[in-house]
């Protein structure tokens, strides 16, 4: 999504945890190739980047996936209040359910007029967002999310 933003020519921001290893810096060097800043992403001395596999079917559609997405708790309502100034300036806010409930609702709380596309990732980490649906402008949820 970044990446898209700045090809078309926005400035677009990833704020986002990686850890020390090869794979933070390579997805930071990658990234900030495409043309999206990376200067507000957290580096997490001695732990992984996150990393995410899945195995679709022949329509599209995940039939498994297993992933290491712990960092991602690096990413808490303490680290974006300390970006808030800046969050709040965007045009558009992108976020996933890989964050903390909390780190979620301070965005959600805290975007002001800010547009807040949410990215639910999974049947289990959508109920963070449940109640919070009057402050989400666009929710993309794949079939399996959208079954009661």
């Amino acid at each position: 999504m970044h990446k898209n933003l700045a090809l078309l020519g926005n400035k677009a921001w990833l704020l986002s945890a990686v850890g020390s290893d090869f794979y933070g810096q390579s997805l930071l060097t990658q990234t900030n190739q495409s043309g999206v800043y990376v200067d507000k992403c957290l580096i997490v001395p001695g732990e992984n980047t996150s990393s995410y596999l899945s195995l679709l079917d022949n329509t599209g559609e995940m039939l498994v996936a297993i992933n290491d997405m712990n960092i991602s708790n690096a990413i808490t309502a303490e680290y974006l209040a300390q970006h808030g100034e800046f969050i709040q300036r965007a045009k558009v806010i992108v976020a996933d359910c890989n964050i903390s409930e909390e780190a979620l609702a301070w965005i959600l709380d805290n975007a002001a007029n800010v547009p807040v596309f949410v990215d639910p990732v999974s049947a289990w980490k959508c109920v963070k967002v449940r109640d919070r649906l009057n402050q989400i402008h666009t929710l993309k949820p794949n079939r399996l999310k959208r079954k009661p």
